[in-house]
This record gives structure tokens, sequence and C-alpha cells, in this order.
């Protein structure tokens, strides 16, 4: 579960016009709308407006910076403003400037609109990688920026401009579980372009002892060495899944590196794989994407140590992170904490082994979690800000952790992506999954680009992190339990 989870003002939709809306909403055209946004979150490299410099100006430069933006015909140049910031650690919003009807910008505008003569008092911009942005006013939506990204990874999420979280260099981070649930999307729409693109960029990013890091920066790359197991397992079963659908080997080896550190992680005793190594913790999450991984590189290679790894992984699941006697999925080894995904993705898990008869004890568990009759509304509150997205039909799905002990003051919120989760583990078994279905709609009408907000309200107090984000992984879920319950693991 990824925990963080640019867009457009509030916009208001009437409850007939959403209900319309989201009853011309089949299957087939939310897969569509979901597959196209996860496109447009990879492609933002792809400027809809060019914006430049006129000079180069260097990290040390302080002082004025001017450029052009090139609009294209019939665009107006008061439609827009360039804001300008500074990189150092983040980016520094240093001015926001409007455009020339030439198409030029410039710090000293601020001289002439405020009649201000700010030489000799300070430096409009400061030291830093300066990089310029063209926004579009109505909606704050960036439409061009004169920074170019290093690496071809997928932005995690969309960010309203408005939002107290933005401008802190989320909007330019990937978590590789979002990369990895991006690749299995476009492999499966037979978008082989994209898909391989991004294993391209993870390939760069691997160390020689084949891990990878928890998330980078699309223009930067590394962020912080924080390495976590179960974001690995799920980038090497992408890199399988790409194979299987386009039969080309490239990943394979990739994929093995991926295996055989995440083999370092295993504790002998048990079976089980470490959260990574800087923890002591076992999760079962992790675990259960390392069933699917090694179970999957095995059958490809036909090694008998993943095979193994595998079997091992298994019984680890079963022998020490499930609960007999609570007749659940803990959080971990040790750990009793409840989680929604432990028993939803563990029920997937439990009917890839053949034990239904453990199954009807998680999906009792997962009824804890339901949520119903919930809303969708705007809120300025800091911890649950929202000014954006909102829906007036009712709301039902699942929240990601149960108010006890474990979680004191856990949110009663609906988890979007565990949501679709759940659906995918109950269409498994056939069973009626319309209403959480009609639900998931409903959200995704909201955002009129067609992503799915990662919660249906934010929950930002730590420790939780849940944002009104429209989200890859809510979105790629979406996608591909949509295409058939059984297109992952």
């Amino acid at each position: 579960m990824c925990c963080f989870i640019l867009a457009h003002s509030g916009h208001q939709i009437t409850r007939a016009k959403q209900m319309e809306e989201t009853s011309n909403f089949n299957p087939a055209s939310a897969q569509s709308r979901a597959l196209a946004w996860l496109q447009r979150q990879l492609d933002l490299a792809d400027q809809d407006i060019e914006i430049e410099f006129d000079s180069d100006y260097g990290y040390e430069y302080t002082g004025n910076v001017s450029g052009r933006v090139h609009l294209g015909s019939g665009e107006k140049p008061e439609d827009y403003e360039v804001q300008i910031f500074s990189v150092t650690d983040i980016p520094y919003l240093q001015a926001k400037v409007p455009l020339g009807r030439d198409g030029q910008f410039s710090t000293r505008k601020l001289t002439e609109v405020l009649g201000i003569d700010f030489s000799g008092i300070f430096s409009p911009v400061r030291e830093g990688v300066k990089v310029a942005k063209v926004v579009r006013i109505q909606d704050g939506k960036i439409m061009g920026s004169t920074e170019r990204p290093a690496y071809r990874l997928i932005r995690s999420y969309r960010i309203p401009e408005d939002d107290p979280f933005s401008q802190q260099g989320l909007e330019t981070r990937s978590w590789i579980y979002d990369d990895a649930l991006a690749v299995i999307a476009f492999s499966l729409s037979g978008d082989r372009k994209r898909a391989s693109s991004i294993l391209d960029s993870l390939s760069q990013l691997q160390r020689s002892d084949g891990s990878l890091d928890m998330s980078y920066d699309i223009y930067k790359g590394e962020i912080s060495p924080l390495i976590r197991s179960g974001s690995l397992a799920w980038v090497g079963y992408s890199a399988l899944k790409y194979e299987l659908v386009t039969k080309d080997k490239k990943y394979r080896k990739f994929a093995i590196r991926i295996a055989d550190y995440l083999l370092t992680q295993q504790n002998k005793k048990t079976g089980s794989i470490r959260g990574g190594p800087d923890v002591k913790w076992y999760s079962t999450e992790h675990n259960i994407d390392c069933f699917f991984f090694f179970r999957e590189l095995s059958l490809l290679t036909r090694e008998t140590r993943f095979e193994r790894a595998a079997e091992s992984v298994k019984e680890a699941l079963l022998n020490f992170h499930w609960s007999a006697k609570e007749n659940r999925f803990f959080q971990g080894v040790d750990d009793p904490a409840g989680a929604l995904d432990t028993n939803s993705w563990g029920g997937i898990f439990l009917l890839a082994i053949g034990r239904t008869d453990l199954l009807q004890g998680a999906m009792n568990y997962l009824s804890k979690f339901k949520v119903d009759s919930s809303a969708m509304t705007h809120s300025n509150s800091r911890n649950s800000y929202n000014m954006t997205f909102m829906t007036n039909l009712p709301l039902s799905g699942y929240k990601p952790y149960l108010d006890n002990e474990h979680y004191p003051g856990a949110p009663d919120i609906i988890w979007t992506e565990g949501t679709w989760g759940v659906i995918n583990l109950m269409q498994r078994q056939q069973l009626d999954t319309w209403p959480l279905i009609r639900s998931m709609f409903a959200i995704q009408s909201s955002d009129p680009e067609g992503g799915l907000v990662y919660a249906n309200r934010g929950a930002a107090q730590e420790p939780f992190e849940f944002h009104v984000w429209p989200a890859v992984a809510a979105t790629a879920w979406q996608y591909f339990t949509l295409r058939g319950a059984g297109s992952i693991w």
C-alpha cells in the first residue's frame, strides 16, 4: 500500500448531472478513461505549450529572469501566467509573472505591474536550478515547463495546486510500486512502448545488488535510499508480466536480480521476507507480493531455487502470518494489527494456493472494513483538504484500517485502491460487485480527466497519509480489475 498518495479548481456537479454521467460509465468507458489518465501521468513531459528561458541561468545566478512561451493559434496570453522556481532541496516559488501579448515573460514585469522598483532591495530569483512553468489561470493546470525528466517514470499523483501539500516535491515523485502497476496496465493494453520505457528507466536505476529505492524523483532520480521488499516484488512481477504479454525476454535478468536481492532478506527460520534492510518487521502484504513474484519467476525460468522460494514464502504466510485463532491474516509476523489489504490480497493468495477452507475467515474479517453511505465533499481543512473533487452521490467501499488499539483514530474513509482489491477478490468468487463498482465510477466522475482519487476524504494527520488526489495506484487497480480479476496474480 502506498501512503502518499495539477488538477482543477473546485467544480460543482449537480446530483442529477452526476447520476447521468455515472449511469453512462459502463466498464469499458471507465476502463478507457483510466488508461488515458495513466498515459498522461507518464507523458506529462510531452508539453501542451513550449516554454523556454532567454538565457542559461546557472545555479549560482540571482536576479531577474526572462523567457518566451510559444502559444498555439487562438490561445490568449491573458489566460496564462508563468511561475518561476528555484530548486534546491525542493522547488521554491520565486515569482508569478504575467504573460505578455508577444509571449514574453520576465520578473521585471513585477516592477511594471506593481509600480515598485525592487532593484537593490532583493533578488527576484535566488540561487538554485531555475525552472519556469506556464500555468493556465482558470484551473491551475501546468501546461508546460522548462524542466525535462531524467527518467521515464510515472508521476504517482496529480496534486491540485491549491492543496497545502503541493509544491513539496510530491508532484514529481514516482513510487516504484506505481511504476510496476503502470507497466502491468500498459502491457495489458498492448502499449509496449510505454511499458518498456518505464522498465528501461528502472533498469538504469537498479543497483548492482538488484535493489531499487522505494521512490524516485522523475527529474533528479534518487531521493533517499529506502528499500522495501513489497515494492521490489511488484516491479519484478511487472517485468515478468511484460514478458508474458509481449514475449520479449529483455527484462528477465532485471527481474532475476530483484529476486536474488529479496532472497538476501529472507529469514532462514520462518521463510518470511523482511520488509527491508533497515527494519526488523516482516509484512504480510510484502510476503504476498513476493509469493506471486517468485511463483511467476519459477514458472518462466523453471529454476528450482525460485520454486523453493515461492514455497517457503507460502509456508511462512500460512504458519507465521495467519492467525488460526482469529481466522485472518495479521499485519505481519508478531504484529496482530489488522489491515484491509493483508486480507483482500491475502484472500487472492489463499485462492491461488487452493486454501478455500481458510478463505471465508478472511472474507468475514474484510466485512469489518466496509463503509456505507459515505460522502465526498469539499473541505478547506489542512488534514482533509479537497476543494477540487466532489460527488453528490452516496458512496460505499472499504477503509484501510480499523479504529482500535492498533490504529487508534483510524479514519472512516473509502480507500479506492483497497476497495478495488476487494472487488478483485470478490469477482474471483463470482460475487456481486456492481454496487461497489458503481460507487468507484461515481468517484471517478469527479475528475474530468478520468483519474481515481486515492480516498473520498482526506486524512493527512499522522500516522495516516490519505489525500483526495488522483492516484496511479487506484486508477491502475481499476483498469486491470475491469479487464478481468485474473489479469494479475
